[in-house]
């Protein structure tokens, strides 16, 4: 059950890829229907859901996720994932109050752990949501010199990137927005 779930997920892990977001949909469903615990599978749903526009049902199954994780790893991505959502939404209030739900009290504000550098990634939205883009792009920086030899952290690294890239469209610098999202991924 496992392998054939484990297939399942690779295949829609490779629609993704390919920008199939429906194959890769039918695909982690699978994942799923296989392994209902498998709750890093459903966080992987909601990023196809998002990459194809169905927006509010990528919202739904990252708040199921935080209702039901446990193990920090998943949690923080699903937060990632559902801050994502709410900021494609336009919803910035929400993601802010996910951001400092998701945060906590005991976020460690030196930024020098990977823990610490996921705090200061949402910081940084936070920053760009309310328009202060050098203090993002100060914060970004700090992300991205944590996790450069975080082995394993290279999807925090990309993630970083991606923002930067998102501050340069807000600049309105197509070309440096296009580097940073072609180095991101």
């Amino acid at each position: 059950l496992e392998g054939a779930r484990s297939a399942w997920e690779g295949a829609g892990e490779a629609w993704r890829r390919a920008d199939q977001p429906a194959a890769a949909a039918r695909a982690l469903r699978q994942a799923i229907a296989l392994a209902p615990d498998a709750l890093i599978v459903r966080v992987k749903l909601a990023g196809v859901l998002s990459d194809a526009g169905e927006l509010s049902d990528a919202e739904a199954t990252c708040r199921r996720v935080l209702a039901r994780a446990v193990d920090p790893g998943v949690r923080a991505v699903a937060a990632d994932t559902a801050i994502g959502v709410l900021q494609a939404r336009g919803l910035k209030e929400e993601a802010r109050a996910l951001i400092a739900q998701v945060e906590g009290p005991a976020a460690d504000a030196s930024g020098d752990t990977p823990a610490g550098a996921a705090a200061l990634f949402r910081r940084a939205q936070i920053a760009r949501l309310d328009g202060r883009l050098e203090e993002a792009l100060l914060l970004l920086g700090r992300v991205t010199t944590v996790l450069a030899d975080v082995p394993g952290a290279e999807a925090g690294s990309a993630a970083a990137r991606g923002e930067v890239a998102e501050i340069a469209l807000l600049r309105g610098d197509a070309t440096d927005a296009i580097a940073f999202f072609t180095d991101a991924v």
